[in-house]
């Protein structure tokens, strides 16, 4: 999977609030399965009629989550 996959994907799941998709890091190494990559990655969420409540971001951030898990098999690192 590359930085841009899960831009796409992410931008497919989320048009209206998603304004950013911020790569800061990426690992690959001993602690993962050979092959696979760690990609810390960052949203910029954004209503611009009102102040976003947590409840709304956590309701996307679901979203996010589970549609890049199924399109991409992308997991959430613990």
């Amino acid at each position: 999977i590359s930085f841009q996959d899960i831009v796409k994907s992410a931008r497919n799941l989320e048009r209206k609030y998603l304004q950013h998709i911020n790569l800061f890091d990426i690992y690959q190494g001993e602690k993962l399965p050979q092959g696979k990559k760690s990609y810390a990655v960052s949203f910029n969420l954004l209503d611009e009629e009102k102040t976003m409540t947590d409840n709304q971001i956590e309701i996307i951030m679901d979203k996010l989550i589970k549609g890049l898990n199924k399109e991409l098999n992308a997991e959430l690192r613990s």
